[in-house]
């Protein structure tokens, strides 16, 4: 505007083409500055977009390994329960392998035991023949004894569901019990005690002692309870590596000059074999108190 006012056109011309370059200069520096500020915006925009496909890219990779972790842990839990159930049948089947052999050893030995009892009963039935004098009547109970001291074991067996050992105080109640039943009458006065308390013995030791404690308790009701009232005492008490059994009764004793170790009667050589298949030692002691077997064997 000045160089038109000057009238010098060039100028003018020169500086209105300055003008122009300068505004459209601006205008690109503006247009420049909106476009960053554009693309500014834009990557910002797309950074909050990364970041948000990022966090959901986490989450679902969280989720998957979630899933993943859970279902392995399940695929784990089924396996082991698998194989603990396996392990289970297959002790279930040994247990049951084993129980048959067991019983089948078991019932072997049962069926020996008895095959040995009544060749013991054969035995005692053969002595008793050999006796020229006796009482038929008196035979025939104390072979009845015998033979019920045997049956008990059995039933024993039978209560206490067991075909390996016995315990002592039961049985040794029932037995004297009963063997006196059969060879008293209601007037004799005859008490008895038995203190085994918590003591087992296996059927190859409590058949002897069963059989040489009826044979003592015969003696006592024959030679005892005939006179006096007879007072019996049986006790047994496990000493470190043997068991000592101790029968008693109050009664005269053995008949003097008789030794238990040379002795030749029918009852004392009975009780003198059955300990020794024991592979017991018996001592007795005859005193004014009374008769006392005392008998030590191996646990």
């Amino acid at each position: 505007k000045y160089a038109k006012e000057i009238g010098n056109f060039r100028k003018a011309y020169f500086y209105a083409n300055g003008e122009m370059e300068l505004y459209r200069r601006m205008i690109s520096v503006k247009s420049y500055g909106d476009a960053s500020n554009t693309l500014l915006r834009s990557e910002l925009n797309l950074q909050e977009e990364n970041t948000k496909l990022l966090v959901q890219k986490e989450q679902a990779q969280r989720k998957l390994n979630r899933w993943l972790i859970g279902s392995l842990a399940m695929i784990i839990v089924g396996l082991m329960c698998i194989f603990y159930l396996a392990h289970q049948r297959r002790m279930q089947n040994a247990a049951l392998i084993s129980q048959v052999a067991e019983n089948k050893l078991l019932l072997q030995e049962l069926h020996h035991r008895v095959k040995n009892n009544l060749q013991i009963v054969s035995s005692f039935m053969l002595l008793q023949q050999i006796k020229k004098n006796g009482n038929s009547e008196e035979l025939t109970k104390q072979l009845q004894s015998k033979i019920q001291a045997l049956a008990l074991i059995h039933q024993q067996l039978h209560q206490q569901n067991s075909f390996v050992s016995i315990e002592l105080q039961p049985y040794f109640e029932q037995l004297v019990a009963e063997t006196l039943a059969i060879h008293t009458d209601g007037d004799t006065e005859i008490s008895f005690s038995v203190n085994t308390r918590n003591l087992f013995l296996n059927l190859d030791t409590i058949t002897p002692l069963a059989l040489i404690t009826t044979e003592l308790l015969l003696n006592s009701v024959k030679y005892v309870a005939i006179n006096s009232v007879c007072i019996i005492n049986i006790s047994a008490e496990k000493q470190e590596n043997s068991i000592q059994f101790i029968y008693t009764d109050n009664g005269p004793g053995l008949p003097t000059g008789l030794d238990f170790e040379t002795a030749s009667t029918t009852g004392l050589r009975l009780v003198k074999r059955l300990a020794k298949q024991m592979k017991a030692l018996v001592i007795v002691n005859n005193n004014k108190s009374g008769l006392s077997y005392k008998i030590e064997f191996p646990c």
